[in-house]
């Protein structure tokens, strides 16, 4: 997904929808700049005040997701 804005409307419509929360596979993730991980992070407290879950499954390590975070978008690979 590269728009910030659909992939905060299309999870926040699909923890609304769910009984208990959310789990979001990110092994596929190959790059998240920081509006991305904004999303997760206010996802993450929309699930608390709900009193959901919010799991992210295959996240690499934090070092990992802060470096792609701050990666320029013209050094992405592919």
């Amino acid at each position: 997904m590269d728009d910030a804005a659909d992939l905060r409307r299309d999870l926040t419509v699909a923890l609304a929808a769910s009984r208990s929360g959310l789990d979001i596979d990110l092994a596929a993730v190959t790059f998240c700049d920081s509006s991305g991980l904004h999303v997760l992070l206010d996802l993450d407290r929309l699930a608390l005040q709900t009193g959901k879950t919010l799991v992210r499954t295959a996240l690499a390590s934090a070092r990992d997701c802060w470096a792609a975070a701050c990666r320029r978008p013209s050094s992405r690979p592919g």
